[in-house]
Parts: C-alpha cells; structure tokens; sequence
C-alpha cells in the first residue's frame, strides 16, 4: 500500500462488520434493566445460547459465523463478562472509547 493512504479498505469493512456484531450481540443477549439492582453485567449464558445468537447475527448481518466465533474465542474465551485489563468489555472485547465513537450508550445493553 502506498504511503498515505490509511487503513486499507478490508480492515476498515472488517472493523465495520465486527462492530456491528458486537454490538448486535450485546443488545440480544443483555436485557434492559427492570430494578434498580441492575447490575449491568450479563446473565449467565451457555456456549449454546452463546453460538445460537451468533449464528442469528451473522445470518442478519450477511457475515460470517465462523468469523465472529473465532473472533470471541480469542478476545473473551467466549466469557460474555470478560473484561481486559486496558479495560475491553464483552465477548468481542469493545474498548469504552470506540463504543462512545459509535455512540453506543451502554456496552451491556
């Protein structure tokens, strides 16, 4: 790639995609908080409950299921409550600051 081009048109789709993803993920396997108890963390999800919802998602978002499961297994362990120690939240491990770019409200929800 020439200099000065910036990020290459795949990685940037790639970004994209997986975005979309998580952000998709989170909003189906997290539910909207009903008292005020709410912890914001996820409920306990099984690896099957887990793969069913990305299967959902990459079908309604044309991606690839095997993508985004290889993707989980190495940002979470697909552990929905993974949190990294520069502070990724979620199973694709989304940093707080690219989710405010996004204008996502709550990385939970």
């Amino acid at each position: 790639m020439p200099q000065g081009q910036g990020t290459p048109l795949r990685t940037r789709l790639l970004i994209g995609l997986a975005s979309t993803a998580v952000f998709g993920l989170c909003s189906f396997f997290l539910p909207a908080p009903t008292n005020p108890d709410y912890s914001g963390k996820s409920p306990d999800l099984t690896r099957r409950e887990i793969y069913l919802a990305i299967d959902w998602y990459a079908e309604h978002y044309h991606l690839d299921p095997a993508l985004l499961k290889a993707v989980i297994k190495a940002e979470s362990g697909f552990d929905p409550e993974a949190t990294s120690r520069k502070g990724a939240i979620g199973l694709m491990q989304v940093m707080p600051s690219n989710a405010e770019r996004l204008k996502v409200g709550d990385l939970y929800d």
